[in-house]
Formats: C-alpha cells, structure tokens, sequence
C-alpha cells in the first residue's frame, strides 16, 4: 500500500468536543477501572482522551489511507500530553498530525 507521503507533517483540522459524563464513566466501567474518582464522575480515565480525539485521528486516515486498505491498517500508537486532567463536561481540542508510517509483513493464515 503506497501511501502520499508527502501529506506527512499536514496538521489536519481542528476538532472539538465536550466530554460527555456519562460516557467517561461507561469507559472507566468497560475498561474495569473502578478507581472512584472515575466512577463517580468526577473526573475521566486518562485513556477516555482516545474517545474525543477519534474524529481528528480519522480526518488524517481518510485522507492518507486508501478505502481499500482500511482494513489492512493497525493502530500502534500515538502521542498524547495531558495537562490536565480530563473532566466532564471540559471542552477538548484536537489535531492529528501524522508524521510517520511503516510497513510491515502482512500475518498468512
């Protein structure tokens, strides 16, 4: 799969979102994170910032990836900076900003 390298480095659209209470304590929950500062909503598990930033993570993979290999793509990673922590009803904005791509065999089965 031959992706546009040059659109490395594009810093794609902002996306904004405001985090729903519920739905950070229903991660908290689905992930079996029963600290109570999470499932009393007070505040958000840190990894929940994978759920507000999902939009601007597909802006970039719609326009890097092909649909036809959509399906062969992994996620391995990504960076994230907290700097503060997450809480209900906080306004997040995100950006993707894609800077590297690797290939790797393909698993035969």
């Amino acid at each position: 799969m031959a992706l546009p390298a040059g659109r490395l480095g594009t810093q794609y659209a902002r996306h904004t979102a405001v985090v729903d209470p519920d739905r950070a304590r229903a991660y908290a929950a689905a992930t079996n994170d029963a600290n109570p500062a999470y499932l009393s909503g007070d505040v958000a598990p840190p990894v929940f910032g994978v759920v507000p930033t999902w939009a601007a993570t597909m802006t970039a993979l719609d326009d890097l990836v092909p649909a036809e290999s959509m399906p062969m793509l992994l996620h391995a990673g990504q960076d994230m900076r907290f700097h503060h922590p997450i809480r209900p009803r906080m306004t997040l904005v995100t950006a993707a900003l894609p800077y590297n791509s690797r290939a790797t065999r393909r698993a035969r089965g």
